[in-house]
């Protein structure tokens, strides 16, 4: 293997591990790295010094994954009210302002729905509940629990349906750009327990 980038001092992976010289020679020491093995994380190398003592070191550079930020229940920020309700039942979210212009839905399927979101297009339907530039600045929302809006699943996601229709702990979580990777500010989140049978 010639590396054409590399001077005399430097040191390129080889198979198996091995680190080898520019020169095409494989180093016994001074070892500068090691390719990681299939038990090493793919984000990681490996520096060997002169013993052979091996080291994991992580890859400053990561991905997008890694600035993710889970989003937190927070009272004082989010808060649904009641906890627990049924079909017939008027859902109030109660929200420090100003706050992220979206809110999502996620059923106990780990189906998503968009409550309110910001309209791309003027001519795509648009189903959010409230215009997202107005609710940002809004300190409650009442959200009907027979609320209909299309699944975020490709191939469903013009076709209304009822969001709330099994029982079981639904997730609201209220941010900016829920959808990107660089959203701005952590998500809140809340929850609410929904009864099919609830009078």
């Amino acid at each position: 293997m010639i590396c054409f980038a590399c001077d005399r001092a430097s040191t390129i992976p080889g198979a198996n591990g091995q680190v080898i010289s520019s020169s095409g020679k494989s180093k016994s020491d001074s070892v500068v790295g090691r390719v990681p093995t299939a038990g090493q994380a793919a984000t990681a190398y490996t520096s060997v010094d002169a013993a052979g003592t091996d080291t994991v070191v992580p890859d400053s550079m990561g991905d997008a994954d890694d600035d993710y930020i889970p989003p937190r229940p927070d009272t004082a920020m989010f808060t649904c009210k009641p906890e627990t309700a049924g079909p017939h039942d008027t859902l109030t979210l109660w929200m420090w302002t100003p706050h992220g212009g979206e809110v999502e839905i996620t059923s106990p399927g780990d189906t998503s729905y968009s409550l309110v979101y910001p309209r791309d297009r003027p001519e795509d339907p648009y189903y959010s509940i409230v215009s997202s530039d107005a609710f940002m600045e809004d300190s409650t929302l009442r959200v009907p629990l027979d609320i209909r809006l299309p699944p975020e699943i490709y191939g469903r996601d013009s076709v209304p349906e009822r969001v709330f229709r099994t029982s079981g702990q639904y997730k609201l979580m209220l941010g900016e750009k829920l959808h990107s990777d660089h959203g701005s500010g952590i998500p809140v989140v809340c929850y609410v327990n929904f009864v099919t049978g609830k009078i």
